[in-house]
């Protein structure tokens, strides 16, 4: 870690928010260091292929086929009442297979694929099948809906000259890059590091206009209310709550320039970006199979900033962000905030600005959500699909409303419950009396 990264979260202390208690026990409201995925022996980064995979690929009941693409989930009978999950058709290296389960299958194809397979098989809302030519199998209207997303931008400054800081920039210069090529080969430079700097926030410390955001949001629910979908308004109770008393609001330091724009990085500038993760949404889109052939993707419709409250809160988060320019130690370390930069100083230049620049993070969630299925849920929580028998869901899809996290720890929780549970040894009260 360098010193400047120290100065940085020095900033976030100084402009209000508190160095966070407990941020690997459930506790991150603050700023704080965050480990990496870094196998410090080998110099390469620790994932699921080699914490999970590599340790147990000999074993004989275990093969993994890549390259292979699954087709539909077959049932055991087309007339039967319940559709009892048996096959699964896939396709590899040009030619249509079918494996037979012998005890279940378990769906883990991610939020952006698990919907279209479960419609493919026919499980799924009868009006986007009957589009497709699939016959419904399973009336589950829930499956592709209630999809939710943390979506970025990012304040960037430049660095003063004298100030010591190897951002990521400096890779730029082919010297610079052959040099720390051959440094990661013996366990330093560039290529070690990661983004570490964390910031989770509450909405209040973020803006003084927090109450007048949450009423107004509050106000438009309550008249929306009969509209909605059943279930929703539920989830929008929480996301309020949520909005008044937890830490959604993330910034996250990144050491170097994130969004080139409106200006592109100058040849031989350092710069630091802020990055403005929005985590708790409330706008929700929809992920459906266009096309009954297994090929062609789905059609994903994020809805992003559908609901205004979404894009005010991260118009408060990217003014709180800029205004960091004026705290020290940052406003000792820059020359200038360089993006969104002088051009863009009112609310609407900048909600105008994050339409222009905004990214997914890919952590796509909640499109087949572990709801009551009268309120659109897909899975119980058992994760068995509704409506089926020897199918589950084990991915992301599953959770109902998405976290302010970055997901990766949550996925392997999920996969390290659902396996406990199908082994019949999850314990429910053990696991809330732990909570």
């Amino acid at each position: 870690m360098q010193e400047a990264e120290l100065k940085l979260q020095e900033t976030m202390v100084n402009a209000g928010i508190p160095l966070a208690a407990r941020p690997s026990n459930g506790d991150p409201v603050g700023t704080y260091f965050a480990p990496c995925n870094y196998d410090v022996r080998t110099n390469t980064r620790s994932y699921a292929t080699t914490a999970y995979y590599l340790p147990i690929k000999d074993r004989p009941n275990l093969t993994v086929l890549v390259a292979a693409r699954v087709n539909r989930i077959l049932p055991s009978s087309e007339s039967g009442s319940v559709f009892t999950a048996e096959r699964v058709e896939f396709e590899y290296d040009g030619k249509v297979y079918i494996v037979r389960a012998k005890r279940e299958i378990i769906l883990s194809a991610g939020a952006l694929k698990t919907p279209q397979l479960l419609e493919l098989s026919g499980i799924g809302n009868p009006n986007v099948l009957r589009k497709i030519g699939i016959p419904t199998k399973v009336d589950l209207p829930g499956v592709g809906r209630n999809v939710q997303e943390h979506m970025t931008v990012a304040v960037s400054f430049e660095l003063r000259n004298d100030v010591k800081f190897d951002t990521y920039d400096i890779l730029a210069d082919p010297d610079v890059l052959k040099k720390h090529v051959d440094l990661y080969r013996a366990g330093a430079g560039l290529f070690t590091t990661n983004v570490t700097g964390f910031t989770f926030a509450t909405l209040h410390q973020i803006t003084p206009r927090a109450d007048e955001i949450i009423k107004a949001a509050e106000d438009k629910i309550m008249k929306n209310a009969a509209s909605y979908p059943p279930g929703l308004l539920e989830q929008y109770k929480i996301s309020l709550d949520r909005l008044r008393n937890s830490a959604g609001c993330e910034i996250i330091i990144f050491p170097g320039m994130m969004t080139p724009y409106p200006r592109p990085a100058e040849k031989g500038k350092r710069y630091v970006s802020m990055v403005v993760a929005l985590n708790h949404t409330f706008s929700r889109g929809t992920i459906h199979s266009v096309s009954s052939d297994p090929a062609v993707n789905p059609e994903f419709d994020p809805h992003y900033l559908e609901e205004e409250i979404d894009l005010q809160v991260w118009v408060e988060m990217v003014k709180f962000t800029r205004n960091l320019k004026n705290v020290s130690p940052l406003k000792d370390m820059i020359t200038k905030e360089y993006n969104p930069g002088p051009d863009i100083q009112t609310d609407e230049e900048i909600a105008a600005w994050i339409k222009t620049v905004m990214s997914t993070t890919w952590h796509t969630a909640s499109s087949c959500s572990m709801l009551p299925q009268e309120n659109g849920g897909v899975v119980d929580p058992q994760l068995k699909v509704y409506g089926t028998e020897k199918l589950r869901v084990v991915d992301l899809s599953v959770v109902p409303l998405h976290f302010a996290a970055h997901t990766q720890a949550m996925v392997y929780g999920i996969a390290e419950q659902a396996a406990d549970i199908i082994k019949g040894k999850f314990q429910p009260q053990v696991a809330a009396a732990a909570a």
